[in-house]
């Protein structure tokens, strides 16, 4: 960071499958549409494992979750995994 403030020189990789993803679809249809599932999530530790007294020590539990969301979880929900 410079004495500004600032940060100059920093610089983001956007991989180049995901731009000629987003391309073709602006090309096609003049906009791109994104899914939103709606919540926040973090991974599980054995803080979360012992706190929500959970038997196993993998997947996710939702943190916050969208205003918008379509979405029945709850803050605190525990996810092992997601499917369509």
């Amino acid at each position: 960071i410079s004495d500004s403030g600032s940060i100059n020189g920093t610089g983001f990789a956007v991989p180049v499958d995901m731009v000629a993803s987003v391309m073709e679809r602006l090309k096609r249809d003049g906009k791109v549409k994104r899914g939103l599932l709606g919540v926040a999530v973090a991974g599980v530790t054995p803080n979360i494992v012992t706190a929500l007294e959970l038997n196993v020590d993998y997947g996710a539990v939702v943190t916050d979750i969208s205003p918008i969301a379509l979405s029945k979880r709850r803050v605190f929900s525990f996810l092992m995994s997601l499917s369509k």
